[in-house]
């Protein structure tokens, strides 16, 4: 699925962004580079990861409809690309918990792709990975 995006430059990625996580430093690089991490681990465990964000999206359906009445399974992706999105925005402050949001939505849109959102969540981080790893090709001659 992330096949541009391979283990190696996830794993390189996740060592850069908690690089980043210690110094406290440039956090909407943080959170990209936090991003792409899990889009390349997402490709290489995906069954795990989709195993663990299918049991969350099922956990929120089911706490959903019993405390509402409807199934919300997609509520965890919608909530982590709102505040993804939010803080990567220009003038505002991109925090923690954007990384945190970052790393949650490749899995959580691998569960969610059964409906028309995270199938064009998943649409739009193979257009991403594809295009970080496309880059970093070129830059380091691969």
């Amino acid at each position: 699925m992330f096949s541009a995006v391979s283990a190696g430059v996830g794993v390189l990625a996740l060592a850069a962004a908690l690089f980043l996580w210690w110094k406290r430093s440039a956090p909407k690089t943080m959170a990209v580079l936090f991003l792409t991490a899990s889009a390349g681990v997402t490709g290489a465990i995906a069954g795990w990861l989709n195993n663990g964000a299918a049991w969350a999206t099922r956990t929120t359906g089911l706490a959903t409809a019993y405390l509402f009445g409807s199934p919300v399974p997609s509520l965890l992706l919608l909530f982590a690309l709102a505040v993804f999105l939010w803080d990567l925005w220009p003038r505002h402050q991109a925090g923690r918990l954007t990384s945190v949001a970052a790393i949650a939505i490749p899995p959580l849109a691998q569960a969610a792709a059964a409906g028309a959102f995270g199938a064009a969540v998943l649409s739009a981080l193979g257009f991403l990975s594809t295009a970080v790893g496309n880059g970093l090709s070129f830059m380091f001659g691969g």
